[in-house]
């Protein structure tokens, strides 16, 4: 950082010279600064990237894991509704007309 010079003033050096040599070593570590906390902002900036990636590639692990459990869940009341309409067709045919019959009914009721 600068500071200020406490010698005494020699032949050569007047007080706006010193001035001006403060003013250039601030503007130094100004920049100095600057670019250490662009580095630090572009740092952190990757680090969020990368936690945000983890993130999302365990979002998308988990839906696919739910998009599986319910397709095979799927799969499983198809066979199983499958095998009722072949073990009991009558029944079958029955249950159908009465979802037809109350749909209809409810659909009609405007």
């Amino acid at each position: 950082m600068a500071q200020a010079k406490t010698t005494a003033n020699t032949s050569n050096t007047t007080p706006s010279d010193e001035v001006s040599a403060q003013i250039a070593a601030l503007k130094s570590d100004i920049a100095s600064l600057t670019n250490a906390v662009a580095e630090l902002g572009r740092a952190k900036s990757a680090e969020f990237q990368n936690y945000a990636k983890g993130k999302a590639a365990d979002a998308k692990a988990k839906a696919q894991e739910g998009a599986d459990y319910m397709k095979h869940n799927a799969e499983f009341a198809y066979g199983k509704a499958n095998d009722f309409v072949v073990e009991r067709p009558a029944t079958a045919i029955g249950i159908a007309a009465a979802v037809g019959f109350l749909v209809g009914h409810i659909s009609a009721r405007k």
